[in-house]
């Protein structure tokens, strides 16, 4: 069995050998598309030993990646962003990892994706993401914008892996950066909008978008657009209730209300702890400070 690496790269000297490192010593081949930078990232990927390809930029994420996967040759695929890196303990496992789970119709492996601050090492969240998946014709990015994986085959299984076994870090949604990358992605994500039929999953990242960019009223906008048009998003689906919630207390709309938003959101997440955090707050608010204590306690 032999495992590509592939990354989609620009301008990513700070990250690209971070990222590398984080499973050199386990893959068969790294290859590094970049798509246009002018900084040092592509002597960084040569010294490291990747096969760099270049691939001109056409305001499409899928396609670039597609591209990246057109040049592999393993038989399994691992495919990080240049700002998301493996635990390095965790990662020596991977081989041993696809070979237990990898079987039958399990082509996808999910693991655990942590966002954190790189300046201050804070977790900011956590959700789940398919960075591992089996090199198949049939398996292929979508999506200009937010790209994910797509499988033309039905009933392809995926595995979701413990914290335990495998934990991928991200620093792309660092306070210095969240603000220039919702700015960039905002007009792609808008000119989606035009083709149609709308594919729903634009609404959720609207609104993400507009929550980064502090547009609250535009963020809760799309937000309730997206739950009329839901559509599974595996990892993300509680994310959307928290930025309608968090929408509307900060332009302070009615309490009871907002409260009862968080019990749509419960009924959905009863184990999600922000959304009793954000109960404890709405109480607060309304000066019911045994439930609010209650609530934070829950969280």
């Amino acid at each position: 069995m032999k495992i590509s690496a592939c990354v989609i790269v620009k301008n990513e000297e700070k990250n690209i050998a971070r990222c590398i490192n984080s499973y050199i010593d386990i893959v068969d081949e790294i290859i590094v598309v970049d798509t246009g930078s002018t900084d040092k990232t592509v002597d960084i990927a040569n010294e490291m030993g990747a096969k760099v390809f270049y691939f001109e930029w056409v305001n499409d994420f899928a396609k670039a990646k597609n591209f990246a996967l057109s040049k592999a040759k393993g038989d399994w695929i691992i495919f990080l962003d240049a700002d998301e890196y493996f635990d390095a303990k965790k990662s020596k496992n991977i081989p041993n990892l696809i070979k237990k789970y990898g079987k039958d119709r399990t082509k996808i492996l999910g693991c655990t994706l942590v966002n954190i601050d790189e300046k201050t090492g804070e977790v900011i969240g956590t959700c789940s993401q398919s960075r591992i998946f089996k090199r198949d014709k049939n398996l292929y990015y979508i999506s200009d914008i937010h790209e994910r994986l797509h499988s033309d085959e039905k009933n392809v299984e995926a595995v979701f892996l413990s914290k335990e076994e495998l934990i991928i870090y991200h620093t792309g949604y660092s306070q210095d950066r969240i603000i220039e990358k919702s700015e960039r992605n905002l007009p792609m994500l808008l000119k989606s909008l035009e083709r149609k039929p709308v594919d729903p999953t634009l609404f959720f990242f609207l609104s993400d978008t507009y929550f980064s960019l502090k547009d609250y009223e535009q963020s809760i906008y799309y937000g309730e657009l997206f739950l009329k048009n839901r559509v599974n998003m595996t990892g993300l689906n509680s994310k959307v209730y928290q930025n309608i919630i968090a929408g509307k207390i900060m332009l302070k709309h009615n309490c009871t209300d907002i409260d009862a938003l968080i019990e749509k959101a419960l009924a959905e997440f009863p184990g999600h702890p922000m959304f009793y955090i954000f109960r404890a707050e709405v109480f607060f608010t309304m000066k019911k400070y045994e439930k609010s204590l209650e609530n934070y306690k829950k969280a």
